[in-house]
């Protein structure tokens, strides 16, 4: 074939010898040859991300421990990496900032020579505490589903310990925090109330009739276990209002797979949907955790042959096709992912995929959190979707809809609701200042 490719000692030596650095003026097109298609099915393509800055060796750090498999090259780049003077403080931070405690002392104690002992020690203890949480929630959540599946609610189970499972094979590897379980809204009432009957309490007194007027459903219904630091997050067709298209779980349902949750099997997304599902949420939240990246890149590698038609044709089916093309660009340029030539053909014809991928990154990578104004966040969204018009209605319908924390049904009629909903934008202007990493020094 005469078509050239990026091969893996290319790869090699360019993690050896750090992360190229760019000019942060402009990205510049990433030139080399595509092998044609037909050569598609047997060849895959990988290439490492260019970076538009000069990152911290902390970060540098957090992008070789951001996956479960280390090659010989990333092996390497962490020994070099791993020094006595490096800012050990910010690495436990942007760990657990990042999500990635757990897979970082995974890696790091095979380093345990080159890794200052009270910094191993407390990233043994974060992650020690992260296992012990997973396996409570994971507890929690197949009790949960036991009490669901009795009264025949239909429910899908996603992220948290599914996902650790589904894409890590292990639930100690990724860090998670909450259950979420999807069930459809004419269920709602039923779930709630099974849910209260197994010690469970809304966090907020919303009505959770089926039938709701759609001003006055929230992001997520959320309860917390009585007794516990238990968080549970209920979500429906209607609160999952991120997709720009309202989802269909009867479709979903058909495709679900089972996955072994601590000896138990439990229903959830099959891999193809949960990269649109993933990338959907990356978007929601604008990417804001490297552990987000690492999902996508762990459950391309894990699933073996992806039906990438049916991929896309998901997507496109929810209008999610460019905030699947993020995450997908994401995961290739920061994580290396490996992805099929017809995939890497879609990212590279859509600019403004890369130019969102470009400002993820530097907010991502930066030294400092981050956080966009109002105005930032609203051109970040307005351009996931590729229709115009539709991309304006996208980001006044997500600016416009309610969520828990800022008013319950306690506070009026539909009217109020629709009150508060044309004043939430208003409300949503202001930027918050970014964190500077911590010092190397041992504080509490």
């Amino acid at each position: 074939m005469s078509a050239s490719v990026v091969s893996q000692a290319d790869i090699d030596l360019r993690c050896r010898r750090g992360f190229v650095t760019q000019s942060p003026l402009r990205r510049r097109p990433k030139v080399f040859k595509v092998p044609k298609r037909g050569y598609a099915e047997s060849c895959w393509l990988q290439m490492t991300g260019s970076r538009r800055e000069e990152l911290r060796p902390e970060m540098q750090l957090m992008l070789c421990c951001a996956r479960t498999r280390l090659s010989a090259a990333y092996i390497d780049r962490i020994r070099l990496l791993v020094r006595p003077d490096l800012n050990w403080a910010a690495v436990v931070a942007v760990a657990d900032r990042m999500g990635l405690t757990p897979l970082v002392f995974e890696h790091l104690r095979k380093f345990e020579t080159r890794v200052p002992p009270l910094w191993l020690e407390r990233l043994e203890k974060a992650s020690r505490a992260d296992a012990t949480r997973s396996l409570f929630l994971a507890t929690e959540l197949l009790r949960v589903l036991e009490v669901f599946e009795s009264r025949n609610i239909p429910a899908i189970p996603y992220k948290g310990p599914v996902l650790a499972a589904q894409a890590y094979g292990d639930l100690g590897f990724r860090q998670f925090h909450d259950i979420d379980i999807i069930v459809p809204q004419k269920h709602l009432a039923e779930a709630h109330a099974a849910l209260t009957s197994s010690g469970y309490r809304a966090r907020f007194p919303w009505p959770h009739e089926s039938e709701m007027p759609l001003v006055r459903i929230p992001g997520e219904y959320t309860y917390r276990g009585e007794g516990s630091e238990c968080l549970l997050e209920l979500h429906t067709e209607f609160t999952m209002r991120h997709f720009p298209v309202r989802v269909d779980l009867n479709e979903f349902a058909k495709r679900l797979v089972n996955v072994s949750v601590g000896g138990t099997t439990v229903r959830t997304f099959c891999p193809e949907d949960a990269l649109v599902v993933l990338s959907v949420h990356g978007a929601k939240d604008f990417w804001n955790k490297l552990s987000w990246i690492a999902d996508l890149s762990e459950l391309v590698s894990v699933a073996g042959r992806v039906r990438w038609d049916l991929v896309f044709e998901t997507a496109e089916s929810l209008n999610a096709g460019r905030m699947l093309l993020l995450g997908l660009s994401l995961a290739q340029d920061v994580l290396d992912t490996r992805l099929p030539v017809p995939v890497f053909e879609r990212i590279q014809s859509d600019r403004t995929v890369l130019s969102l991928t470009e400002h993820v990154e530097h907010k991502l990578l930066s030294a400092r959190t981050e956080n966009w104004n109002l105005l930032q966040r609203a051109w970040f969204r307005r351009r996931l979707v590729p229709q115009r018009l539709e991309g304006v209605k996208y980001v006044w319908r997500i600016a416009t809809q309610p969520s828990e924390d800022e008013w319950t049904a306690a506070h009026g009629s539909v009217w109020t609701a629709a009150a508060q909903a044309v004043l939430r934008p208003f409300k949503l202007i202001r930027k918050q200042p970014g964190a500077e990493l911590p010092s190397n020094r041992d504080t509490n």
